[in-house]
């Protein structure tokens, strides 16, 4: 573990952009850096436009700032913002227009990060837990505060979602993989999504069964061989089609068989699939016995 010592003299905005959770800095650490007392917990980087907030928060601090961890995974941080004692009243008043305050409230999504560091105990070392957002503000005379979640949470969260979704939606419910692209400007994420990995055993097993008893592998419908077309690039190839697509299992890890698999040449594949309701094999094998006689 990083000693804080070892981040004093060099602290930047760009070293923390790089930090691992865990990181262990000082509350002078901090202040170095941002140009804000110590003692505060929000300190804005950037002199005229914020690009960034460091928030060093003590956990269970009692009632003046009563901070907690909204999970047990450490991803939403209810974080109170800052005020003033109320003498009078005999407790902590609240700002939403002080500039540490309206800096965490504008540190959206996609706009800045803010970074959270992490103590249990007045005198501990803050720990680093990574880039946060305001998620949600909750504005009270006497009880105001952030929710704040974690960047990297929150976008595997959506992207589970929404793989989810894709695969609910696209039409191949048997085929092995989802293979999704997101643009990312030049860059292109592939994001592999398997849904029952049995099915490529499955596969295997109805092939040695086909070549056992000496025969090609070929599509059950139209007869086609790779192999015959592409030489020993083809060879063995064929897909996999579940007789019974697995959108329509009763129960997740419901039994399927070598029997409830047929193998079909990619085109044939595709004819099942092209709408709803979905051809059976024995219909699809109909059509093209239906249209070969014509010829």
């Amino acid at each position: 573990m990083n000693s804080p010592l070892e981040l004093t003299p060099m602290l930047t905005i760009h070293m923390l952009a790089e930090l691992k959770p865990g990181f262990k800095v000082k509350a002078s650490d901090v202040s170095h850096l941002s140009g804000q007392n110590r003692i505060k917990g929000i300190h804005p980087i950037g002199s005229n436009d914020v690009t960034g907030v460091i928030i060093l928060c003590t956990i269970g601090s009692g009632g003046e700032y009563p901070n907690k961890w909204l999970d047990s995974s450490h991803t939403r941080l209810k974080y109170y913002m800052e005020g003033r004692e109320d003498k009078q009243l005999g407790r902590k008043k609240y700002f939403p227009h002080w500039k540490s305050n309206q800096a965490v409230m504008n540190a959206k999504r996609e706009s800045y990060p803010v970074y959270v560091f992490v103590r249990e105990r007045q005198g501990d070392a803050y720990q680093y837990q990574g880039q946060f957002f305001c998620e949600q503000v909750v504005d009270k005379e006497w009880d105001s505060y952030f929710i704040l979640a974690n960047k990297d949470a929150y976008e595997e969260q959506s992207k589970k979602q929404h793989i989810e979704q894709i695969w609910e939606e696209t039409p191949y419910y048997d085929i092995d993989e989802a293979d999704i692209r997101v643009n990312e400007g030049k860059k292109v994420l592939r994001i592999h999504m398997q849904r029952e990995r049995a099915s490529s055993k499955l596969k295997k097993e109805a092939i040695r069964r086909v070549k056992m008893k000496g025969q090609p592998v070929s599509c059950e419908v139209c007869g086609f061989v790779f192999e015959e077309v592409y030489g020993k690039h083809g060879a063995d190839y064929i897909e996999a089609h579940h007789k019974v697509p697995l959108s329509e299992l009763e129960a997740e890890g419901a039994e399927v068989r070598v029997e409830d698999i047929a193998l079909l040449c990619s085109n044939c594949h595709s004819m099942i699939h092209r709408k709803r309701e979905w051809l059976t094999v024995e219909e699809l094998k109909k059509i093209v016995q239906s249209q070969r006689a014509t010829k």
